[in-house]
């Protein structure tokens, strides 16, 4: 256990309404998730993503768009 507490230091995340996270997915702490994203399993996200986009990878790059529908 360490002796230094950091917790008051972490930054806030916000992954809006219709998001979709995958399986093992990482999202680095204070990012902001678009509404109806898809983040692909084991994606790490570094960065914000605009509503409506597909992200997958290490790191997490666009590779297409969603609709609200899954499609």
């Amino acid at each position: 256990m360490s002796a230094i507490n950091c917790r008051s230091q972490y930054a806030r995340s916000y992954v809006a309404n219709g998001a979709t996270i995958g399986a093992n997915a990482t999202i680095v702490c204070g990012h902001v998730i678009g509404a109806f994203v898809f983040i692909g399993a084991g994606a790490v996200v570094t960065k914000n993503v605009p509503a409506y986009v597909l992200v997958v990878g290490n790191p997490a790059r666009q590779i297409g768009w969603m609709r609200e529908y899954g499609h």
